[in-house]
C-alpha cells in the first residue's frame, strides 16, 4: 500500500557538473539518495479522473544533501527499486 512509502530510503540518479577537466562534458551522472518523510492527497483537478486512489498522492522525499522533491506513484516505484 501508499503508506508503505513513508520512512522508506530511495535513489535516484541526477546529471550533475564535475570540476574534472576529464569528463570532456563538464557533466556526469550522480546518485543521490534520500527518505520518503511524507505522503499528502493532490488537489483533485476539475474535470479529471484518476485512475487509482494512489494516483492521488504525492510523496515528499528529503535527499541527505538536503534538497528535496516531490514524487507520483510511478517515480516513488521506480526510486525505491533502484
Amino acid at each position: 500500500p501508499p503508506d508503505d512509502f513513508v520512512d522508506q530510503r530511495i535513489a535516484k540518479i541526477f546529471r550533475v557538473r564535475s570540476t574534472n577537466k576529464r569528463h570532456k562534458s563538464g557533466t556526469v551522472h550522480k546518485v543521490f539518495f534520500g527518505t520518503v518523510v511524507s505522503k499528502e492527497q493532490k488537489k483533485k483537478a476539475e474535470g479529471l479522473q484518476q485512475t487509482s486512489p494512489s494516483s492521488n498522492i504525492i510523496w515528499h522525499v528529503l535527499y541527505d544533501d538536503g534538497d528535496e522533491e516531490d514524487f507520483g506513484i510511478e517515480q516513488i516505484s521506480k526510486a525505491r527499486q533502484f
